[in-house]
């Protein structure tokens, strides 16, 4: 039957698409979400932290050791360790690496000497940076050794013994034999020292053998590339080499319970390597009897990957829910009135079986015959279309099987309650349609705006007073409660019923006085308006919180934008950010601009010499104000008064608002330093929040602290360099340059936290909800444009008949539309941006 009436069909199967998409997003969301943490886990503490490493200690020879046959025992354990690759999901190739335990191996050559730490690894020359090579075989060694040893390649090295002498060790009561120890290696090439090479994955597992505890400290012993035969050779008067073997996860495809799954494999694994547990762990030999034991150990952060996924998903997933359940409500909302259209589109038909007689059960029972197929075919289609959606912006295996079961119950449950409520207020306007009892007029006075205004005003009271904010189960992490989605949408709704209403009132006498003034088209949609009933005033009103919807969480989004930026900047000074030792200077030529700065944490004391303490920062007036970013936020911008900082009998100095006004002076180990602020600033780079600090120059610092005899004025201060330009290139250059900086760090590194990535998610769905709102508005245009022309056809056609021409109906039309459209725009825009700013 519904087939005789496209729009009413139309209506049906939209309403069920839009219920389905709303139902079916909050397990598919919630999962995709859950997906991209772990993945953003998974790259963070990279694939081969992630992964699992078995490490296999070195045992006492059971017998007169040799080269081959150890190399016959590691590869044992090579074929072992690549059957439990071939047994574990999610896990790409094996990486063998033998390691001398020996603290190190002493090479000389000439008169100099350095210590260096033997290392076997096939495919290192992919992860290291070549500085020189000659041809032929040979070793590798680092600049640090190279410099140190004044070595070439093609030169030969002299092995040494090693710092301490070694014993071999007595099998059955003989003094075992050890075959002839390497005495000379050539050097085949230098490579760059790791440890001033930034971080990767993979070397994630060797961080403490390549990079100094401390910044005071020494970096250790670089590694001395071998082959697997030289290495096992160089052990033997060594100390031994450990085996350690490296699984990677390999993410892809990798869902968050498939995550635990394997995490629950790698616990199980570790426990098998204990005596008698497992085939693999006797393969390596981990359960020999003492003296001749041998320990294996299991390390992966994979868990620790999983349970910050977890905690992040618990964060944002009632966040999801909340979005998700707005949405079907505003989906259920549409079936209801698609059932109320149901009936005016048919208005002929429904009169005629009222006249028959037929009872409002049977005519309920016919519309749910008759929207049950439209009903079904949509609700397909709003699922396929969530999971198309979700599965165009998510990860390569964001989601599985039980996400897509879950999901189509979600859909199915929405469906059927959405078609019970399309039924259900069709069968109510079918009675009340054709009802010739008296009806109360009181329902139009009614000014429901008022409840509406007052539970937004608490729920804004609420989120000002600390209720926004929320947590859920075990994690420690908040999320926003209902109170922050609901507020906004309130408010919206009450003040665009109250306009509405008087902007009827406005326009109701503005079109009865007009004259012809304002021409026919203006005089016709002023007269449709000013007559406006509930129709109208509805569409306005969901048209109001459609654009409200989309602005607060455009607003709250560039608000997150915003307040990362500056936290990046208070944090990195400037777009890129490395340490520098103590004594290093800026070169001279660099494609950026550069700035060394020098960060002394709470050396300094305020007026008294057992005041508040302070922190320090000196910096270099002539290059800080081109790589400094400053935000209005932070105060004045002080790069005016950069100049102001030279050399003089007080000390010139920015300070930030937590010094008090009346400072004059500060301590420095004893010594009283008068000082003179030259600007008051609320933040600057580098600060620590609440602790009162102090910026000066370098030179008027040094100037002020010798003066007064304090040496090491500074103590050990934080030496960095500040650049300013794309971060990537910067951070290449710096790599490049003479400079060498540790730890360097960028601006962009803020965007990929994770708590900013949740919220950037959840504000994205809420913009995703937003958007479907504003469908809903376009499809409510449609529906109030067929039902005006199909009451005025009659009054059109004689209007035409009178000189009315088409070009004049259709502009009124639009003025009409835009209109209301334009009222809604705002409405919505101006009540919901004035309440993200609260909220």
């Amino acid at each position: 039957m519904l087939r005789h009436h496209p729009s009413a069909l139309v209506a049906a199967t939209v309403a069920a698409l839009l219920v389905a998409l709303a139902a079916a997003s909050s397990p598919l969301v919630t999962t995709v979400a859950a997906s991209q943490s772990l993945h953003d886990q998974l790259a963070d503490l990279t694939p081969y932290g992630t992964g699992v490493q078995v490490t296999v200690q070195p045992s006492a020879p059971t017998g007169p050791p040799t080269v081959a046959s150890l190399l016959a025992e590691e590869n044992k354990h090579v074929a072992a360790v690549n059957g439990l690759q071939q047994s574990l999901p999610y896990v790409g190739a094996t990486d063998t690496t033998l390691l001398s335990t020996g603290g190190g191996t002493n090479v000389s050559f000439g008169n100099s000497s350095n210590t260096v730490l033997p290392m076997a690894r096939p495919g290192f020359l992919d992860h290291v940076h070549i500085v020189s090579q000659t041809s032929g075989p040979g070793v590798w060694i680092s600049t640090i050794a190279a410099h140190a040893l004044h070595v070439q390649p093609g030169e030969t090295l002299q092995i040494q013994s090693g710092f301490s002498s070694f014993t071999p060790p007595v099998v059955n009561g003989h003094r075992l034999v050890l075959p002839k120890p390497l005495t000379h290696l050539r050097v085949k090439g230098i490579y760059t020292a790791l440890a001033y090479e930034p971080e990767t994955s993979y070397w994630v597992h060797f961080i403490e053998k390549i990079y100094p505890a401390t910044l005071d400290d020494s970096p250790p012993p670089s590694f001395f590339f071998v082959s697997r035969a030289q290495l096992i050779q160089l052990s033997l008067t060594q100390g031994g080499f450990e085996e350690i073997y490296q699984l990677p996860v390999d993410p892809h495809g990798m869902t968050l319970p498939s995550a635990r799954s394997l995490t629950t494999r790698f616990t199980q694994l570790s426990i098998g390597l204990r005596p008698n547990r497992s085939a693999l762990g006797n393969a390596l030999g981990c359960h020999r009897i003492p003296p001749h034991s041998r320990s294996c150990t299991v390390v992966s952060s994979l868990s620790s990957a999983v349970g910050l996924a977890d905690k992040n998903v618990s964060a944002i997933s009632p966040a999801i829910t909340l979005l998700s359940g707005a949405g079907t409500g505003i989906a259920l909302a549409v079936a209801a009135a698609a059932g109320v259209f149901l009936v005016r589109r048919r208005r002929a038909e429904s009169a005629l079986l009222f006249a028959r007689g037929e009872r409002v059960r049977t005519f309920a029972s016919r519309t749910a015959v008759e929207a049950l197929l439209p009903t079904v075919v949509g609700g397909a289609a709003g699922f396929g279309l969530a999971v198309l959606l979700t599965g165009t912006f998510a990860p390569k295996g964001a989601f599985d099987q039980a996400t897509i079961l879950s999901a189509a119950a979600h859909a199915a449950v929405g469906v059927a309650i959405g078609l019970a409520l399309l039924t259900g207020i069709a069968a109510a306007a079918f009675r009340r349609l054709f009802d010739t009892g008296a009806r109360s007029r009181r329902l139009r006075w009614t000014v429901w705006e008022a409840p509406v205004l007052l539970i937004a005003g608490l729920l804004l009271y609420d989120i000002s007073t600390g209720g926004g904010l929320a947590q859920s189960g075990a994690s420690s992490g908040s999320h926003p409660t209902l109170a922050v989605f609901l507020c906004p949408l309130l408010l919206v709704a009450g003040v665009a019923g109250l306009a509405a209403r008087g902007a009827r009132d406005v326009l109701r006498p503005r079109a009865a006085g007009d004259n012809g003034r304002l021409g026919t088209a203006a005089y016709l949609a002023l007269r449709r308006l000013g007559a406006a009933r509930g129709v109208i005033v509805a569409l306005a009103v969901v048209s109001s919180v459609a654009f409200g919807a989309f602005f607060y969480a455009e607003t709250l989004d560039a608000s997150l934008a915003h307040s990362t930026k500056e936290k990046a900047y208070i944090a990195e000074g400037s777009d890129v950010q490395g340490r520098l030792l103590e004594g290093q200077k800026l070169p001279a030529t660099f494609p950026y601009p550069l700035s060394r700065v020098q960060y002394a944490n709470q050396i300094a004391t305020i007026q008294t010499q057992f005041g508040s303490l302070a922190d320090v920062i000196t910096i270099d007036p002539a290059t800080i104000g081109s790589v400094l970013h400053w935000s209005s936020d932070w105060g004045t911008n002080p790069t005016h008064v950069l100049d102001k900082l030279t050399v003089g009998k007080t000390l010139p100095v920015i300070a930030t608002t937590a010094v008090p006004k009346s400072t004059t002076s500060i301590w420095l180990a004893g010594a009283r330093v008068p000082i003179r602020i030259v600007s008051r600033v609320r933040a600057f780079p580098g600060m620590s929040q609440g602790v009162p600090l102090v910026v000066t120059s370098d030179a008027a610092f040094t100037y002020a602290a010798k003066s007064r005899n304090v040496l090491d004025s500074l103590n050990v201060p934080w030496t960095y360099v500040w650049a300013s330009g794309p971060p990537r290139a910067v951070e290449t250059a710096l790599e490049r340059s003479s400079l060498r900086p540790y730890y360097l760090t960028t601006v962009a590194s803020f965007e990929n936290d994770p708590d900013v990535k949740l919220a950037t998610r959840t504000y994205g769905f809420m913009r995703t909800i937003a958007v479907a709102s504003a469908v809903l508005v376009l499809i409510g245009l449609l529906l109030y444009l067929q039902a005006r022309q199909r009451s005025q056809v009659i009054a059109s056609a004689l209007s035409r008949r009178m000189g009315l021409r088409r070009r004049t109906e259709i502009i009124s039309l639009a003025l009409e539309l835009g209109a209301i459209v334009l009222f809604s725009a705002v409405i919505g825009g101006v009540i919901a941006v004035a309440s993200a700013a609260t909220i």
